[in-house]
């Protein structure tokens, strides 16, 4: 038998053990914690550190692209005027511009045509927004309006015998016969003049404004008005504020020059609506200087692009 003795003997031993891993448990269960807390450690500061990578790559990106966007709008109006005066060529700038807008207008957008003429880029509109969408066409010129209406019979496209101005009533308007296309609120330097009868009528003046209840969105706006673009961009400060809509303008000096207008008066006007100005090609131009160089160069079309959408547009027109 095992003596009493023998069995406290054997007994300290185990007690001993028993408490060593005890010991070795709770120690094993501090390195652990301390273990997580320095692996916590490292994912916190290699997550600030990928932050502080990203911010600096992103500044990088944006402070080298913008001397090149700079080069870009300028390059495309020299080439353009290239173009012209050597080679005695030119794009048809109204295809750029549908080229454009073609990938900036969905399904179920709406979008307004102000001097829709008789409704070549109407029609295109009412394609592109859909049954769902909804196109708003005005057209001062009555006879031009009897065209646009026998042109456009989509239901989704809604179309108004007006012009848009700053100011709404009846007003005196230059309906240039022979060329209808010219025709204006002014007189403006034609382009055949020997062809081209100037005759004054009264046509219905509106506000854009006057719609910013009317519509519940408005993704795309399109100003071709032989110069009096101005007018209706002031007319229409509400609806630019509360949509924010792309837009495409023509601004040439032989429109805008009649109405005491200069190439920096829509360059101001965009930046008090917080909007960039953009060539036809998906490039925009951020600076006064460079919008000197490029206006009337070689084209009169251009995008007015809400600050906030300037990346989506790049991409979407300049095909990036």
């Amino acid at each position: 038998m095992v003596s009493m003795k023998s069995l406290a003997r054997s007994i300290g031993p185990i007690r001993r053990l028993h408490d060593s891993r005890n010991e070795l448990g709770a120690a094993l269960e501090a390195a652990n914690a301390r273990l997580g807390d320095a692996e916590r450690q490292i994912r916190e500061l290699t997550q600030k550190l990928r932050l502080r990578h990203d911010s600096t790559q992103r500044r990088a990106v944006r402070d080298s692209s913008a001397p090149d966007q700079i080069k870009r709008v300028v390059a495309h109006a020299e080439l353009m005027a290239a173009l012209h005066s050597r080679h005695g060529t030119m794009p048809v700038y109204e295809d750029v511009l549908r080229n454009g807008y073609q990938r900036l207008i969905s399904k179920g957008d709406t979008v307004i045509d102000v001097g829709a003429h008789v409704g070549d880029h109407t029609a295109e509109f009412c394609k592109l927004v859909g049954d769902s969408g909804s196109v708003i066409a005005f057209e001062p010129l009555p006879d031009i309006f009897q065209k646009l209406q026998s042109n456009i019979t989509s239901s989704n496209a809604r179309l108004i015998n007006a012009c848009l101005s700053e100011e709404a009533g009846r007003i005196s308007f230059v309906h240039a016969r022979g060329m209808p296309s010219e025709s204006g609120m002014r007189q403006r330097i034609y382009n055949h003049p020997d062809v081209t009868q100037p005759e004054i009528i009264e046509v219905e003046a509106v506000r854009l404004d006057d719609w910013i209840n009317k519509i519940k969105s408005l993704r795309f706006l399109k100003i071709d008005v032989e110069g009096g673009e101005i007018s209706v961009l002031h007319g229409g400060k509400k609806v630019l504020s509360r949509y924010r809509p792309i837009v495409s303008v023509e601004y040439g000096f032989q429109g805008y020059s009649v109405y005491g207008h200069e190439k920096n008066t829509l360059w101001n006007f965009a930046v008090e609506q917080d909007y960039i100005l953009g060539d036809l090609f998906g490039a925009p131009c951020d600076d006064a200087e460079t919008w000197d160089k490029i206006c009337g160069v070689s084209y009169w079309d251009f995008y007015m692009i809400p600050r906030e959408k300037i990346g989506e547009w790049q991409n979407a027109v300049s095909g990036i």
